[in-house]
């Protein structure tokens, strides 16, 4: 009776191992992490002698949370200041005549990011002048 008894409690053991997720693909996460899912906003358009603009960007994370958002130029004239480089929703200073691209860069809790880009065209003569909206649509006041 001892020789049944030796193979039997090894292969109790064998299983309780097996179903402890001691073999097969044990290395793999069910469930892996996703990144976020960022949105920089609507393209803009301005024309001087505004020179300011308001980036609002957005970010979500479906399985954890944002950790941080990372406004940077990307491309454009060399004069801007990122009031709050470092905010969902910032202002642009000090803009000139060009086309800017502006990157936002959302990282979640787990160290994944993503970016997206919004574009921001400043203009130097509004074509509806005198009766000019430097924000939006030149000849619409009433865009806002």
């Amino acid at each position: 009776m001892k020789r049944i008894r030796f193979p039997f409690t090894v292969f109790i053991w064998i299983t309780l191992l097996l179903s402890a997720g001691c073999g097969g693909d044990s290395d793999q996460d069910p469930t892996p992490n996703l990144p976020p899912v960022v949105n920089a906003g609507t393209d803009q358009r301005i024309y001087l002698p505004a020179d300011t603009v308001e980036l609002r960007g957005s970010g979500t994370d479906s399985d954890g949370s944002i950790k941080s958002y990372e406004w940077t130029k990307l491309s454009g004239p060399e004069s801007y200041t990122i009031v709050s480089a470092t905010a969902a929703a910032t202002k642009v200073k000090n803009l000139v005549e060009g086309e800017y691209a502006f990157g936002l860069r959302v990282t979640d809790n787990s160290g994944l990011s993503d970016q997206d880009t919004v574009v921001v065209s400043v203009f130097a003569t509004c074509p509806c002048a005198p009766n000019c909206d430097p924000i939006g649509d030149p000849c619409n006041p009433w865009d806002y």
